[in-house]
């Protein structure tokens, strides 16, 4: 059985010539056909090499011709081909737009209309109106006469609820007024008409530009139920202790009103130390306004929570065995809405007098009777008597008949007084010796533009930048100051 299969094999190896012809002749009929098939590969390899370049001459010739040549690589640093960026391509004109295809072009990346530049203008660019201007504006009456039975009957409306304040004082809380509209006439008929009838009332001004700790100290340990000896500095902490023990032993509260909290710069560190300390003490009761929309920011959660302190407990009158001062700080708000509408004229009347903003005067500011009136508060006596003098020389020069061929600098008004003749009088009146003290006196009004004046050479004068009937009233104020 091992034979058969060699021989079979033997006889498949051998075979007849014939099938042996037949086997060479096939084999190279598939040799001859390997070739051709070869040799035609080459040929369209050829073929497509030919193409690319000449693709590539087209692409050169393109790149020539364009304008903005492609500053990219054609090959990367392996010799590869990479990707040319696609132009994008030209609008579509269609024969017959519709709504549809004129919108997603007109809203399309490329065709899109570019945004508009931000204005220039700005509020600054804008005239400001002087103080006297806004006076003036606010009088007219078609300003005075709109909506007046409205804010009447809210006015009728807050003094209605007066009884209802002065509950909520007696319960241990504060009471802060917010709103639109100034509220400065409704905090000042509410301590007219209930807080003066039950105890004393001390009034502060935030919005005033001087308001600052010592001067607020100074006025309270001014009260009357405060001792005054033995003598103690108000920007001291022996003063507070003072203060707080003294209203502790008084029969009567303390009504503090307090206008326009939320002042800019009003309530800083020392301030609101003081102001958190009295608005816990059992004896004192504080009324504020704001009119600001983020005047509550100005609170935290433990400022508007905390309540009263306990009443505290006396048992001799020896300073040394005073008790100590709780430490809990806070204002215990109740929130009440007083609407009122009202215009805040006293409230920007400080700020107008400040700012220095042109007026219809003769290349000056001018300013209302309040704003002069606090800068006068705010200087030595001896500045208010230079500042008398410099008016009624100006009075008398409105009064004068004008004079021909007299010679006044350049935007200097008629009514201007000479700085020599000014000097003068102060030297006779000791109110300056020399240059340098008159000129310093001067300084304060210069600041606050409240005088004004100009130097052509070696003359120089002065001038009040107020309104005639203005600075008759401010020296009538003055002479009764005395």
């Amino acid at each position: 059985m091992a034979r058969t299969p060699q021989k079979r094999t033997r006889q498949s190896q051998g075979g007849s010539p014939s099938k042996r012809a037949r086997v060479t002749r096939s084999s190279a009929a598939v040799v001859d056909d390997l070739k051709e098939e070869a040799e035609q590969g080459e040929g369209e390899e050829d073929d497509e090499a030919q193409v690319e370049d000449v693709e590539e001459e087209d692409d050169t010739s393109e790149e020539d011709t364009d304008p903005e040549p492609d500053t990219s690589p054609t090959k990367s640093s392996r010799g590869k081909r990479t990707p040319r960026k696609k132009r994008s391509p030209s609008p579509v004109n269609y024969l017959a737009t519709n709504a549809s295809d004129a919108y997603f072009l007109a809203h399309s990346s490329k065709h899109a209309p570019k945004p508009t530049p931000a204005s220039q203008k700005s509020f600054s660019s804008l005239p400001q109106l002087s103080a006297l201007q806004v006076q003036e504006l606010l009088a007219l009456p078609r300003v005075v006469g709109k909506h007046a039975l409205q804010r009447e009957r809210l006015r009728e409306l807050h003094s209605k609820r007066f009884s209802r304040w002065a509950f909520e004082l007696e319960q241990g809380f504060n009471i802060l007024l917010f709103g639109w509209g100034s509220k400065r006439d409704v905090l000042d008929s509410f301590a007219r008409d209930v807080c003066t009838k039950r105890g004393h009332v001390a009034t502060l001004h935030a919005y005033l530009p001087n308001v600052s700790y010592t001067n607020i100290m100074a006025s309270l340990l001014s009260l009357p139920f405060v001792p005054s000896e033995p003598a103690v500095p108000p920007s001291s902490p022996a003063a507070v202790e003072r203060l707080y023990h003294a209203l502790s032993a008084s029969p009567r509260p303390l009504y503090i009103i307090l206008h326009s909290l939320d002042t800019p710069g009003f309530l800083t560190t020392p301030l609101r130390a003081l102001l958190s300390l009295l608005a816990l003490h059992p004896k004192c009761h504080l009324l504020a306004s704001v009119d600001k929309v983020n005047a509550p920011l100005l609170f935290t959660q433990r400022d508007l929570f905390t309540r009263k302190h306990e009443p505290l407990d006396y048992p001799s009158t020896e300073e040394s065995h005073l008790p100590r001062i709780p430490p809990q700080r806070g204002f215990a708000f109740l929130w009440q809405e007083a609407t009122t509408f009202e215009h805040y004229t006293a409230e920007l009347a400080p700020r107008a007098s400040l700012s220095g903003t042109a007026g219809p005067g003769v290349n000056g500011t001018h300013l209302d009777l309040t704003a002069t009136i606090h800068i006068l508060n705010s200087v030595p006596d001896k500045s208010k008597t230079l500042f008398t003098l410099l008016g009624k020389m100006q009075l008398e020069n409105l009064a004068a008949p004008e004079e021909e061929g007299t010679a006044l600098p350049q935007n200097a008004p008629k009514h201007a007084a000479p700085l020599a003749s000014l000097l003068t009088q102060a030297r006779e009146a000791f109110i300056a010796t020399n240059e340098v003290q008159f000129r310093a006196l001067l300084a304060e009004f210069r600041d606050h533009g409240l005088v004004s004046g100009a130097a052509s050479g070696a003359q120089e004068v002065l001038w009040v930048n107020v309104n005639k009937s203005v600075l008759q009233n401010v020296l009538q104020v003055l002479e009764e100051d005395g």
